[in-house]
């Protein structure tokens, strides 16, 4: 009902109001809890990673990129020295900071190109590739909402605690109130885009 009530517009987008669906539903069952199993927080963390994938997904099929913006593979495996941050700091969007070009320069350019053409990779190569496709695309989002709107940095700061957190079996665990500080974020973040789903 929550869905129906507050976020009609994800009906638009059937990947994005699917992963909605699931961290509103497991951030509601673990804010009722007094205690929580950690395997219910780390999912909520998975979940809310894959609902801002979905959300980048969705960006790079409204608003394509162009493969041949970028080195060929035959011609070239990987990024040349500081290629990937001349390519960040050309497309000059105030979103991308210092910090979101450094940590955004360090994806694999073969991840990279996985982005652009096949629309899955990690969540910093889909978000490499969603940028390039401001180059061509003249009404793309990232081109119209402010770098307050966006909130590049944050969204890094969630993938980088899912990857150390929750992605492998290490010894850093995320705690119930980041991950709900993460859920909350992201489900605010995929309704900036409401008025382009």
């Amino acid at each position: 009902m929550t869905l129906l009530a507050d976020y009609n517009w994800s009906r638009k987008v059937p990947i994005v109001e699917g992963y909605l669906a699931s961290v509103l539903r497991r951030r509601s069952v673990l804010a009722s809890q007094e205690r929580s199993w950690q395997e219910d927080v780390t999912s909520l963390l998975i979940e809310t990673h894959n609902l801002a994938e979905s959300v980048l997904q969705w960006l790079l099929k409204a608003f394509p990129s162009d493969i041949r913006r970028l080195p060929h593979w035959k011609d070239q495996r990987d990024w040349k020295d500081g290629e990937a941050q001349y390519y960040l700091q050309f497309f000059n969007l105030p979103c991308l900071t210092d910090d979101v070009i450094k940590r955004l320069s360090e994806q694999r350019l073969d991840q990279v190109r996985t982005a652009v053409k096949r629309g899955s990779s990690s969540l910093k190569a889909l978000l490499f590739a969603a940028l390039l496709g401001t180059v061509d695309q003249a009404s793309h989002p990232f081109l119209k909402l402010s770098a307050d709107e966006l909130q590049l940095t944050r969204l890094l700061d969630m993938a980088d605690a899912r990857n150390k957190k929750a992605g492998h079996s290490g010894s850093e665990r995320i705690d119930r109130e980041e991950a709900m500080e993460h859920a909350d974020f992201v489900i605010e973040w995929v309704q900036i885009f409401k008025g382009w789903y």
